[in-house]
């Protein structure tokens, strides 16, 4: 029988039990620096009328604000900075393609904790201490790749590095936790950041968790690949369409990422149309071919879906293209 791996398999594979106590040590430890040191957590919680004091453990983590992307841009450079600039060892910041910067401060310690999250990763992949990793990723400020969560050999998900981060799902309308198994909006809590911690971090990716036995021996919950973003999510018809089912289909389909959504209601009805670019090898003046093609990408959207699309292919480099991140949804739909 092959012997399964781990990189700290004391950790990887703990109870339950022994995870909640790091868990709720931690978190403790996290809500109380963020307080002290913190002033836009501070005022967060104020808010909600709690202090360090009304947070015992994983119990209370409902209690807590929420943390939203507009939250860092705001906070913009150093608001969020729990550790003084001199203890940090690097800065890290996303594009900015859609607002102001995000910018991440990291401690050594907190390099160290990454390395080690990253290290598992690895091993669960089957590398060792003889493997040669070549690292071709194109360098910027941007931090690719978190080490967060990875996959094992089982591949049905991702195991979140628990004793690092607390994983919720919530209803992304109302806040609300929803129990285990169940879809809905990945929250996240680092509790071992020193200089960036994130105390209940809206990530905006539809998900759901489990902790289903893993034949890998790994204890630690699992995600599923995200399904969706929750602030891309559109209501037709009563269903919930996410842009990557779509993108999905045509990408399976050889069609270029290069398409267009417009959801309009016509007669107090939805209807939904994918304008979607062919290849320069798809097109045709063959109406008949193209017309073709169209019949298929609408049978595969409603398997996909569930619901009717019609389905407009287009002439290559038709769509509009933008500076930043594409808009791929136009809702026409007078909805407040």
């Amino acid at each position: 029988m092959e012997q399964k791996k781990y990189f700290q398999p004391e950790i990887e594979c703990a109870s339950q039990e022994k995870m909640r106590a790091w868990q709720n040590e931690r978190l403790k430890n996290t809500v109380r620096s963020v307080y002290d040191s913190v002033p836009y957590y501070r005022e967060l919680m104020k808010e909600k009328n709690l202090t360090p004091d009304d947070i015992g453990g994983l119990d209370d983590l409902c209690r807590l604000p929420f943390l939203s992307k507009d939250d860092l841009r705001e906070a913009y450079p150093y608001g969020l900075l729990a550790r003084p600039l001199s203890d940090c060892v690097r800065i890290q910041s996303t594009s900015g393609t859609t607002g102001k910067r995000v910018v991440a401060f990291y401690t050594q310690h907190d390099l160290d904790v990454w390395e080690e999250c990253c290290a598992r990763a690895i091993v669960a992949a089957g590398g060792g201490k003889d493997d040669v990793v070549h690292v071709c990723y194109g360098y910027g400020l941007f931090t690719g790749g978190p080490g967060v969560s990875f996959e094992c050999s089982e591949q049905t998900g991702m195991h979140i590095n628990e004793d690092h981060f607390i994983a919720e799902i919530i209803n992304p309308d109302t806040g609300e936790v929803l129990p285990e198994g169940s879809i809905g909006e990945l929250v996240f809590t680092s509790i071992t950041k020193e200089a960036f911690p994130l105390i209940r971090y809206r990530t905006r990716d539809i998900c759901h968790l489990t902790r289903k036995p893993c034949s890998c021996g790994r204890t630690h919950v699992k995600m599923c690949k995200p399904m969706g973003r929750s602030d891309d999510m559109l209501i037709v018809k009563g269903v919930n369409v996410f842009p990557s089912q779509i993108e999905t289909v045509l990408i399976n389909r050889g069609y270029p990422a290069n398409y267009q959504i417009v959801v309009d209601r016509v007669k107090n009805s939805d209807t939904l149309e994918v304008q979607v670019e062919m290849t320069n090898e798809m097109f045709s003046d063959n109406l008949g071919a193209v017309a073709s093609r169209e019949r298929e990408l609408v049978d595969a959207l409603k398997s996909m879906l569930g619901i009717y699309a019609n389905v407009k292919l287009v002439n290559p480099k038709t769509i509009t293209r933008s500076e930043g991140k594409a808009q791929r949804v136009i809702d026409k739909r007078k909805l407040h």
